[in-house]
């Protein structure tokens, strides 16, 4: 065979052995499968294949971060790895089963603050639920959960714009776009164009909604330009792991059609496409001058590359890269899992929740005193959850101020409280004194810390329930590290 024709002939094969899985599906007996084929068989098509690869690039990424290097979530991350592991040989449900399992611990026992871990945890309850309806014979489940992630990502992408219609997001001393901006200058030695400072907010806020609006109108491969474009700078400033997790949602638009001209533009351009990646990467850490974080470099590599493949498949210029995508179908299931994911983004202004709901980076302030959307009044906030502490000491006033500062000066929610027993309780600066308001009632604890002798917290005063249940007692609603004081500048 010529040695041209081998590459055509395995994507051929890949193809074939893809549309032979669906077939096979629809051949199989009535009779009960085995547990083992429950929990290995794996949905048709290969732009499932691709979205699983897209999963496992950002399952590792987000694995990456400092918060899952900590050695309480070693027991999820194992789990979480093997679901991965599975995933690489059957994409089925053992695999995205292990990878919820992993994601969820974190999240609802370990105070895991990521809005990513919220986002992945969706994607891998909507396969669970796919790969259960598949096996009852409905031969739709691999484009209902193609419609699901999509749903989840356009969800994302415009929550994230309308968090950011607020008072300190727009304003360029505090706002979150300007420190990203500000970073970047530093990062790259740019001259600093201070005349562009209020532009910086409304351009963050009009790139992330035109994203939205372009997977909306089935328009992806400009969203995906754009979406590269948009991510490369946050990545290397203040988010180097959340560009990798959207791009699941991305590939969830993924047609047969772009699979085949990528791999086509891969074949016959992959010999200068990455080393143009490379030249790009190269300049940005010349630009830095110094050595980063050893893995930004090879996320700054698959960014410049993707940015490159993406230009060169896809041209502006070109009638077909403005094309719409093929309308997908409704589906009940799909509107169920992007209600309840809609609803949890649209949590921050009822006051039962902040940091999982797509509000990062965007300056919200939900707290009372310093609520600042534009859009939603006050008014919409059914309770106000954080804990002020007017007064705090260890032993007697005066004896660390620094932390006695740290106490008056922020606001705390229950979970930080609980933490504040097992980090600061100590026996030489006993008794751990705190007094203050929740839900503006006050409170007072003579000690913080347990007794003498004893390892037993004792309880803490605040019903941290939501609707009078209060399931997981770690997990963490609300930010940290946000000042009484407002307006703040950019947390993340």
């Amino acid at each position: 065979m010529p040695r041209g024709r081998v590459r055509p002939t395995l994507w051929s094969i890949i193809q074939v052995s893809s549309r032979l899985e669906h077939l096979l599906a629809r051949l199989e007996p009535s009779h009960e499968p085995s547990a083992s084929v429950l929990l290995l068989r794996f949905l048709p098509g290969w732009p499932y294949r691709f979205l699983t690869f897209a999963f496992l690039l950002a399952s590792f990424s987000h694995l990456w971060l400092d918060d899952a290097t900590l050695a309480s979530w070693m027991p999820a991350n194992i789990v979480y790895v093997l679901g991965l592991l599975v995933m690489v040989w059957r994409p089925g449900l053992l695999a995205w089963s292990l990878c919820a399992t992993g994601l969820a611990i974190p999240l609802f026992f370990l105070r895991d603050q990521l809005t990513q871990s919220v986002f992945l945890l969706f994607i891998c309850g909507a396969a669970i639920v796919e790969h259960l309806r598949f096996w009852r014979g409905h031969f739709d489940a691999s484009a209902v959960f193609m419609q699901t992630v999509r749903w989840l990502t356009v969800i994302t992408y415009t929550m994230a714009a309308f968090h950011k219609l607020n008072r300190d997001f727009i304003n360029p001393v505090t706002s979150c776009a300007n420190y990203g901006i500000n970073e970047l200058i530093v990062y790259w030695g740019m001259p600093r164009l201070a005349f562009l400072d209020p532009v910086w907010p409304w351009l963050a806020i009009c790139i992330e909604a035109t994203i939205a609006l372009l997977f909306l109108m089935r328009r992806h491969r400009l969203a995906w330009s754009l979406g590269i474009v948009f991510h490369i700078p946050l990545t290397l400033t203040m988010a180097p792991a959340f560009v990798f997790v959207m791009f699941v949602g991305w590939a969830a638009f993924a047609t047969d059609e772009d699979l085949v001209l990528l791999r086509n533009t891969i074949r016959r351009h992959g010999t200068k496409i990455l080393p143009g990646g490379m030249v790009l990467c190269a300049l940005s850490l010349w630009a830095y001058g110094k050595v980063p974080e050893p893995t930004m470099i090879p996320r700054e590599l698959l960014l410049w590359t993707l940015l490159i493949l993406l230009f060169v498949t896809f041209p502006i210029f070109k009638r077909t890269t403005w094309e719409r995508a093929e309308k997908s179908r409704f589906s009940a299931w799909s509107l169920v899992f992007a209600g309840l994911f809609l609803a949890n983004t649209l949590s921050p202004y009822t006051g039962l929740q902040y940091q999982h709901a797509a509000a990062m980076l965007s300056n919200l302030r939900i707290d009372e005193g310093c609520w600042n959307h534009v859009v939603v009044p006050e008014s919409a906030r059914i309770r106000e959850d954080y804990i002020r502490i007017d007064e705090g000491w260890f032993g007697k006033p005066g004896v660390i101020e620094e932390y006695e500062h740290i106490m008056k000066d922020q606001l705390w929610n229950v979970p930080q409280i609980r933490q504040m027993q097992r980090n600061w309780c100590k026996h030489e600066v006993r008794p751990l004194y705190i007094r203050g308001t929740y839900r503006g009632k006050p409170f007072e604890i003579a000690d913080l810390c347990p007794a003498p002798g004893s390892k037993v917290l004792p309880p803490l005063p605040f019903d941290d329930s939501v609707f009078g249940i209060e399931l997981f007692p770690e997990y963490l609603r609300f930010q940290k590290n946000l000042e009484r004081e407002c307006p703040q500048a950019c947390i993340h």
